[in-house]
């Protein structure tokens, strides 16, 4: 992921507009030169600033100025170290839960070959999502190794990158991980879980597009194409059998 994420830098496109910066880019690029004299600084971004403050601190111990196109280059940077520390405590959760190699690869391509962690970072990478998720599986790592410290300090990490976030490091330190004893569940109540997952989702389906249309009222949301409902209900069927 390293040396992808400098092959993208060096060779993959970028946001076209506004010198890669969308309606988020410019509000959290303004935080970099000072946050206290942005326009856009207040209650609300003070909980996502760390990613802004890290950036514009690296900037400024090189001596390099602050202009968008190093601000731009520098979210870069900060997103592939996120992402490949991402790699890191997802490897050793996989490890904590003893799953096979053969499985941990096919996690790591569930987790890394997709639109947020492969194109996203890189193409709108003035963000704070990138930051945040890496934060989150650490936060994770440190809850199942039981370590406090780790778990703390996340936490308040992320009450300055992404607040919900922060509620969640909250719960899991009032609610300390504990090792309980398991059996191996039977085959049919594997059915069972199996079954009402994909009668949840197939309901949920209905209700979010045939019902409520929320896909029709939200803005910037992709309309669902109702001519390939079938086939995809289709897929998850036959992928359930």
């Amino acid at each position: 992921m390293l040396y992808y994420g400098m092959f993208y830098i060096s060779f993959g496109d970028s946001y076209p507009f506004h010198e890669g910066l969308h309606t988020d880019g410019w509000v959290f690029a303004s935080f970099i030169p000072d946050f206290t004299k942005s326009f856009f600084f207040d209650t609300y971004y003070v909980y996502r600033i760390l990613p802004s403050f890290l950036v514009g601190v690296c900037l400024k111990l090189l001596s390099i100025d602050t202009s968008v196109h190093h601000i731009f280059i520098g979210f870069r940077i900060l997103n592939i170290v996120s992402i490949v520390l991402s790699c890191y405590f997802f490897k050793r959760i996989l490890i904590l839960f003893k799953i096979s190699l053969k499985n941990q690869l096919l996690a790591f391509v569930l987790f890394l070959l997709n639109f947020g962690v492969i194109k996203f970072p890189f193409y709108l990478p003035v963000m704070t999502d990138t930051f945040a998720m890496m934060l989150s599986i650490a936060l994770l790592y440190f809850y199942l190794k039981n370590n406090v410290i780790g778990i703390v300090g996340c936490t308040l990490l992320l009450a300055f990158t992404w607040p919900m976030a922060f509620y969640q490091g909250l719960l899991l330190i009032a609610l300390p991980i504990s090792i309980l004893p398991s059996t191996p569940l039977l085959k049919w109540q594997k059915n069972i879980i199996y079954g009402v997952s994909i009668l949840y989702i197939l309901l949920f389906t209905i209700v979010y597009i045939f019902i409520e249309k929320i896909n029709s009222t939200v803005d910037f949301v992709m309309k669902i194409d109702r001519n390939l409902l079938p086939l995809s209900i289709l897929v998850i069927v036959m992928f359930y059998f």
